[in-house]
């Protein structure tokens, strides 16, 4: 059986947004290693719905973005050339193959006027929504 993530963003502009669905281009075998990277795919959206809040203290998304540097899924980069780190962390993310190792993914829910509606697995037979 082989697994695929599917996904429903918003994107747009000054003048309107729309709802696009997709699907990550990588079909699974292993349920397991599917799941693995749909959680990392949640846990990285909320954890950037929280650092991209106006009401996180600076001391709050100091410790928040040390906590998202040490996550199995976040690229490891370096400060800027001014000594601070933004959010561009985001815009791309680490998944898991059927063997467990790491492939780069750029996230299209992650933009000024993007924001991730829903994610979900879907089987060659069965649809799994979380």
């Amino acid at each position: 059986m082989k697994y695929s993530i599917h996904y429903n963003y918003t994107t747009g502009d000054s003048f309107g947004s729309e709802d696009r669905d997709s699907k990550i281009e990588y079909q699974w075998s292993n349920l397991e290693m599917a799941e693995k990277s749909l959680n990392a795919i949640n846990e990285s959206y909320k954890l950037y719905q929280e650092i991209d809040s106006y009401s996180i203290s600076k001391e709050e998304k100091e410790d928040l973005i040390k906590d998202i540097l040490s996550k199995d899924w976040c690229p490891k980069i370096r400060k800027s050339s001014y000594g601070f780190l933004n959010e561009s962390f985001f815009f791309s993310m680490y998944l898991y193959s059927d063997n467990g190792d790491k492939f780069q993914y750029q996230c299209p829910w992650i933009g000024y006027f993007e924001s991730l509606n829903r994610v979900w697995i879907e089987s060659d037979l069965l649809k799994f929504n979380y």
